[in-house]
């Protein structure tokens, strides 16, 4: 067979080509984070830090490969300091990488759920808080959480709109755990802690001091906060509910 030296080249180049993509198919350590391996969810935890008493760490690790990230220095700085980039996760779903705007690297290892922060060559850290590098994977509910919910019964009874001086209402944040809202009268906020099996407990639960002439709704709307112990769900309505009593609270999604 007579090969013209154009097509000798060429064969040599498609040669050259395959057996380069077939050494990035067995060895590339990097996939987008599309990959359905890849760990997307909100992890939090505070790791060591040289001179503070440690870093409070949330990483927001997004399905369409992006993350958010945001560091506090306890005991040194209040503000929180915001990130954000990229990652790429192993085609063995071993190892994880953060590539920031602006920044190094940072590496983790997927293990049990929870992301183990590495050193710059990919390996564990150690001394004697290695033991602390690990940033927990927070249980989420996207039915539940960053959307409106208006009250609209509460310890069995409707709430009549005309009663109360302003619509009661709850919202839940899953990026900082924590909740807002309206009681009917007063601003309402706190921590939430959601954890499998629809197990859901607010703690520290605070709100203004405004004085409104009937806060019977509100007050019976806070106590259902703190009785409340996992909530039920579906496409347009919200239940908090006690295992020893008749839901406490039902809620109907806010189209707002």
């Amino acid at each position: 067979m007579n090969i013209k030296p154009a097509q000798l080249f060429i064969l040599a180049f498609a040669l050259s080509f395959s057996s380069c993509a077939s050494w990035k198919t067995v060895n590339s350590i990097e996939t987008t984070g599309k990959n359905p391996a890849a760990p997307a969810g909100i992890y939090k935890g505070t790791l060591p830090c040289a001179d503070c008493e440690g870093m409070e760490v949330k990483l927001f690790l997004k399905e369409d490969g992006s993350y958010l990230k945001a560091t506090r220095y306890l005991g040194k700085e209040e503000k929180e300091f915001p990130e954000a980039g990229t990652y790429t996760v192993n085609r063995r779903g071993t190892s994880l990488t953060l590539t920031p705007v602006a920044g190094a690297v940072q590496l983790f290892r997927p293990e049990e759920g929870n992301l183990i922060q590495l050193d710059q060559e990919g390996q564990r850290l150690t001394g004697d808080q290695a033991d602390r590098y690990i940033l927990k994977k927070t249980y989420t509910d996207s039915g539940l959480e960053g959307k409106k919910w208006v009250l609209a019964r509460l310890n069995g009874e409707l709430i009549d709109p005309a009663v109360a001086p302003r619509p009661a209402f709850i919202q839940f944040e899953a990026w900082t755990s924590t909740f807002g809202g309206n009681g009917s009268c007063n601003s309402i906020f706190g921590p939430y802690l959601l954890e499998p099996g629809n197990r859901i407990s607010f703690s520290n639960i605070g709100s203004t001091m405004m004085a409104c002439q009937n806060q019977k709704t509100e007050r019976a709307f806070l106590d259902a906060l703190k009785k409340a112990d996992h909530y039920s769900l579906t496409d347009t309505t919200l239940s908090l509910n006690n295992d020893r009593t008749a839901p406490l609270a039902v809620f109907i999604l806010s189209p707002e």
